[in-house]
């Protein structure tokens, strides 16, 4: 099985060759029409999208979110969701770096009561995920993030 990391832009039919797609970053999340457009076929057709904004781009992934379901809505999840029960059970959301002030958040968008749209703030489960070197996160947040990691590409796959 190959594991390298594949990095292709929204437009991109070969989206629809994976299952899972993951967005994150800082500052803008800019999308093209065309862009938005093959979001919107690849989630439909059973694709997933996990967003986690990794600090400064709240405003702009909620923007494409309603941009690719502008008929459908952002919900508010919490830990009770199915997805953060499939592998490891949170009673709770765990927090990985302190960006903004307040309780981590987990928001959907559901496509035939199943999430298609992932979207996580004030979390940072994919800092967690990087190298130890890169943040030097505790183990027990890393562990935390990891596990986290595994419940969505689980429910992804899955469910």
């Amino acid at each position: 099985m190959d594991t390298h990391e594949v990095v292709l832009k929204m437009s991109d039919k070969r989206i629809h060759n994976y299952p899972f797609l993951f967005i994150t970053g800082h500052d803008k999340l800019k999308f093209s029409k065309k862009e938005i457009e093959n979001a919107r076929e690849y989630v439909l057709n059973g694709g997933f999208i996990y967003i986690d904004d990794d600090y400064g781009f709240n405003k702009d992934a909620r923007a494409f979110i309603r941009e690719v379901f502008p008929d459908r809505e952002l919900v508010r999840i919490s830990s009770d969701e199915e997805i953060f029960s499939s592998v490891y059970e949170f009673k709770k959301l765990p927090k990985i770096h302190e960006h903004y002030e307040g309780p981590p958040e987990a928001y959907a968008v559901f496509i035939n009561k199943k999430i298609g749209i992932l979207y996580t703030y004030n979390t940072n489960f994919s800092d967690g995920w990087a190298v130890y070197e890169t943040y030097k996160d505790p183990d027990e947040k890393r562990n935390l993030a990891l596990r986290m990691g595994v419940n969505i590409i689980y429910y992804a796959l899955f469910k």
